[in-house]
């Protein structure tokens, strides 16, 4: 709990600020009167005194207080706004080991756009108001007084009285009294929630309307649970029950694959998964089903296996407006509805995140409900481990080389990858020496950085020893808090390594390394000299990994270096030959380096590298390297070679689907600086890339784009591999729209059209438009902007027909299109969803909103108007705008701009967030 007397300090928060509580909290009995426009809560807080203490702070924010009681006697109190505090007078001194109650009577108020507390989600026609709660971080001191604290972990019993229209009224733990009618139209419902103490960020409250399915989940040993999946009224069985597939496999994954003794079980663990898939198609109870249940148990008797869920029911609660994409709510997570079941207008970015999402929150029933961070400079802990996992679990459905290219192209990405996200100006590192807002530490740089930092010290310490020290971890701190340096410990107890230091500068640090390395070939040795360039006094720490390739294109050497010194030199003895090596293989570090490569080398690495992040490294570097000389005007047409090598990577795509069409990726930008932030001209050119390919394989590149096969939804491991096939198809018509010959073009946009109209897939339909958009073909665009009604249709195709208008490439029609969305009755700047679609979608669209006057003029009037509806949103167009640091004169004069009106703008605004950032950005460029 911060200070209510703290002086002016460069952020609200620091770590001191979150020390020992002066109680423990051990329960809190709640009722929760709901009605459409506020909720009466009264609560008894239950505490035991740690220390001597006369009075106790409560979080508060924005609560009508009616009456505070200490054990039962009205009590006094005072009310510290701008802290958002509630002291509570105690009756008398109150000695070490002490109990007592306070009792709050207040009042909280839903709210449209403040998607934090208690607020409005969408609600179906003719239906009572739909409220849901959103507690992360600090939420649950908006719907009552507590000590908001992540090491306040304590039981619930809470009971919700409310409309009996409802069909849900939903909270933590196990129904105790079933919903009984209390009169007027009212019924009332209880929960207990006593089996996993709770964190109060992790606290829900809902009720709304809703179609609900289940479905049994029943583990080796028989035990079982309900799960839950609540979504949309008239939402399809069929497709729900895929969902509620989806979620049972993570659940038996999530057991069958973690725990200490997973590889040790690894063979066993498969055979089992394959058991269990045979058992679901059978009809539950059957007694096919039971024969198959019978099988399982044996096959599973005296082996261990990793978490099992401890409640009756886990429940998926579609919530329609959101910051996030899911939040884990200990027996209730909610997701975006647009995201929580395969609707028929569900992209496959869109399918591939509901598989991902549902591992995700419900690996945070161990990592983040079980065992929480302790403050919220550990949030990074609770996100990366589960992070982690998650990808583990992508890798056993879509494969190694899929997931790791798809993380490694996030990372590095020119412009919008990580990487570049990382020098931003209000970049901050994993674990930060301050903070304003929490929402400031939910970005990139803790859902993609961090868990690169958990697989570096996989890497290092070992598979074996990495699990063992995860179960370590979870076991030692189960029901309680636990600091980075406890996680540390346990893996450097079961390792034997010293990982102090690594930990340190890579979560206390700033951006990341940056390596020059050189090399030497004499007497059959490699000499490899690794210097960091941004180490400063404190060398980073790390694994890299290098393959040494012979002339027959085979690994003569493997060696992984534990890079802990400024500079570390490597020898490898013992070579006959070095054709060519491969540094960082599998991107085994979170590091950008210099290693000098002749041309004839990288191509023979693109072809050669044992390894598809290898390979991928040596593709960029080439399209780097002719994308800037083209920008430097050195060449003026795309050199043939380049157009040859492109041609026979998307040949090997086509003939191998698993790597869908990322090994042939084109990146929008350049890393160079000087050229990285020349936005419109970096379209143009890759416009002429993809032409100058088209013209010279048109009739090569149209007969493969024909050849492929995409089958209509057979179940979502099938649709895993027609995602892929989707991919590469949809990839080889972005290339054919390039063509410039006008009857080859008819024929191409004749396709697109006939796509957009006919195709089952959303993604075909959406990519379809996507071109149009880019095309700069006013026909084409008119087409676009004429299916509003389309869109309109549903929430799902709403959000991806609003990102595509976001992307149109003319300025004018660009922002024309999007004063008329503003305008339109079917939008809902309230809704985070569209919000990010359209708004957020147009700040990334910089060719237009950085380079030209009109764009420029209209990210101001955007980033007032988000700032006053969403901070997180916001922050999301400040965070790239931070990026201006990197940028050239005319850009940052530019941004400065932008941004010195916003702040004016915003100046008697409730926005502190926002105002914060931009100012940071400012000072960055003073």
């Amino acid at each position: 709990m911060c200070d209510k007397h703290s002086s002016e300090k460069s952020y609200k928060y620091y770590p001191e600020d979150f020390g020992d509580l002066t109680v423990d909290v051990l329960h809190m009995d709640l009722i929760f009167d709901v009605f459409e426009d506020h909720t009466v809560v009264d609560s008894v807080l239950h505490v035991r005194t740690k220390e001597v203490i006369e009075s106790l702070d409560l979080n508060s924010k924005g609560l009508e207080i009616l009456s505070v009681k200490v054990e039962g006697v009205d009590a006094e109190y005072k009310v510290y706004t701008d802290d958002d505090l509630l002291e509570v007078v105690l009756d008398r001194e109150y000695d070490e080991g002490e109990k007592l109650r306070i009792y709050t009577k207040t009042i909280c108020r839903p709210t449209e756009n403040i998607l934090e507390g208690l607020y409005y989600d969408v609600t179906p026609s003719n239906c009572p108001k739909t409220q849901i709660t959103q507690c992360q971080q600090w939420g649950f001191q908006r719907i009552v007084p507590c000590i908001d604290d992540m090491t306040a972990k304590c039981t619930y019993k809470t009971t919700i009285i409310a409309d009996s229209r409802y069909t849900n009224m939903l909270t933590n733990g196990d129904v105790i009294q079933s919903i009984s009618e209390v009169g007027d139209g009212r019924s009332k419902i209880v929960y207990d929630n006593s089996v996993t103490p709770m964190a109060t960020y992790l606290f829900f409250l809902g009720v709304g309307t809703y179609d609900t399915f289940k479905k049994k989940f029943v583990y080796p040993n028989g035990d079982n649970f309900e799960l839950e999946l609540l979504v949309p009224p008239g939402s399809d069985e069929d497709r729900a029950n895929v969902a509620l597939e989806v979620l049972s496999d993570a659940v038996m994954w999530v057991y069958l694959f973690t725990g200490k003794d997973r590889y040790k079980n690894l063979k066993e663990a498969d055979r089992l998964w394959k058991l269990y898939k045979k058992r679901e198609t059978e009809d539950y109870g059957s007694k096919k089903w039971k024969e198959m249940h019978d099988k399982f148990m044996v096959e599973a008797k005296g082996l261990n296996f990793g978490y099992k869920y401890t409640g009756s029911v886990y429940r998926e609660i579609g919530m329609q407006n959101s910051d996030f994409g899911g939040m884990e709510n200990v027996g209730n997570t909610t997701i975006v509805t647009n995201r929580i079941m395969p609707f028929e207008d569900m992209t496959d970015g869109g399918f591939s995140y509901m598989i991902s999402v549902k591992v995700h929150e419900y690996y945070h029933n161990l990592n983040g409900s079980e065992v929480t961070g302790r403050s919220p400079f550990e949030i990074w802990l609770n996100e990366a481990v589960t992070v982690f996992v998650e990808q583990q679990y992508a890798r056993f459905l879509w494969g190694e080389d899929y997931c790791r290219l798809e993380e490694y192209i996030g990372v590095v990405a020119p412009d919008v990858g990580v990487m570049a996200r990382d020098k931003s100006a209000i970049a901050m590192p994993i674990e930060p020496d301050g903070f304003n807002d929490t929402n400031e530490l939910i970005t990139g740089v803790t859902y993609v950085k961090a868990p690169e930092f958990v697989r570096m010290i996989e890497t290092l310490i070992g598979k074996e020893k990495f699990v063992k020290g995860l179960d370590r971890y979870h076991t030692r701190f189960k029901h309680g808090n636990a600091s980075r340096e406890d996680w540390v410990k346990a893996m450097e107890e079961v390792s034997g390594y010293d990982l102090s230091g690594m930990a340190h500068s890579w979560l206390k640090k700033l951006r990341y390394p940056e390596l020059k390395i050189s090399k030497s070939f004499e007497d059959k040795t490699l000499s490899l000299k690794i210097s960091q360039l941004n180490c400063e006094d404190e060398p980073w720490e790390f694994p890299l990994k290098i393959d040494v390739y012979d002339n027959e294109g085979q690994i003569s050497r493997g060696v992984l270096v534990w890079v802990r010194d400024k500079v570390v030199e490597v020898d490898i003895e013992d070579l006959d030959h070095v054709n060519f090596v491969s540094i960082n293989s599998g991107f085994s570090a979170f590091v950008d380096y210099e290693f000098e490569m002749s041309e004839e080398e990288l191509y023979k690495k693109v072809y050669l590298d044992d390894d598809v992040v290898g390979r991928f490294m040596a593709w960029d570097e080439i399209q780097e390297s002719v994308k800037v000389d083209m920008l430097r005007g050195n060449i003026e047409e795309v050199p043939e070679k380049f157009l040859e090598l492109m041609f026979e990577l998307i040949q090997y795509s086509v003939s191998d689907f698993s790597k869908g069409a990322m090994p042939w990726t084109l990146f929008k930008g350049v890393r160079e600086y000087g050229f990285a932030d020349r936005y419109k001209d970096l379209f143009d050119l890759n416009k002429k890339i993809k032409s100058g390919l088209v013209e010279k394989y048109f009739d090569d590149l149209l007969g493969m784009w024909e050849s492929i096969e995409v089958e209509g939804f057979g179940g979502y491991l099938n649709e895993i591999e027609m995602i892929k096939r989707r991919e590469v198809k949809n990839s080889l018509l972005s290339l054919l729209v390039e063509v410039e010959a006008s009857e080859k073009s008819q024929k191409v946009w004749e396709i697109v059209r006939k796509q957009f109209e006919e195709s089952f897939s959303a993604s075909d339909r959406i990519v379809a438009l996507n071109l149009m958009a880019r095309s700069g073909n006013e026909d084409e665009i008119d087409y676009l902007l004429d299916q509003k009604d389309w869109a309109s249709e549903n929430l799902v195709r709403l959000e991806s027909y609003l990102s595509v208008l976001s992307g149109i490439s003319d300025p004018k029609l660009l922002i024309g299109a999007i004063k008329s969305v503003l305008k339109a009755d079917w939008f809902d700047i309230n809704q985070s969803s569209q919000q990010r679609a359209l708004l957020v979608g147009f700040a990334g669209n910089r060719k237009v909103s950085l380079e030209t006057e009109e764009g420029l003029d209209f990210l101001k009037d955007v980033i007032v108007k988000l700032a006053k509806v969403n901070e997180y949103t916001t922050f999301r167009i400040l965070g790239g705008l931070g990026q201006v640091v990197n940028m050239r004169d005319v850009l940052k004069e530019n941004v400065v701009e932008v941004l010195e009106d916003v702040l004016s703008r915003l100046k008697d605004e409730k926005c502190e967030g926002v105002k914060k950032n931009i100012e940071n950005i400012l000072v960055s460029l003073a």
